[in-house]
């Protein structure tokens, strides 16, 4: 699931400017659940010079949480301190529990 969104962010973000930009992926794992977030920076222009993806992939990463961990699993996505931002939560089993 980490795969696409970092696609994403090279994509419709970092890789729409000339300059590039900054691609950051932070993990943690917190009482058995474990997050993921990828934030980016965006190109001078907000991106708006760049076509606006279908949203697929996120589509299909939010599908994949719900079936494989129903509702304790999520995603959220947004602006958080002039980065994009996708954050995935999913829970994890511990073993023996």
């Amino acid at each position: 699931m980490l795969q696409p969104l970092v696609e994403n962010a090279v994509y419709h973000r970092v890789g729409a400017t000339v300059k590039g930009g900054e691609i950051r992926i932070f993990g943690r794992y917190r009482n058995s659940i474990v997050a993921l977030t990828v934030s980016n920076t965006l190109p001078p222009d907000d991106g708006k010079a760049h076509q606006a993806g279908n949203r697929m992939a996120l589509e299909n990463i939010r599908q994949r949480l719900q079936m494989r961990f129903g509702p304790a699993a999520g995603m959220h996505t947004g602006m958080v301190e002039n980065h994009y931002q996708v954050r995935i939560w999913f829970p994890v089993q511990e073993k023996g529990k």
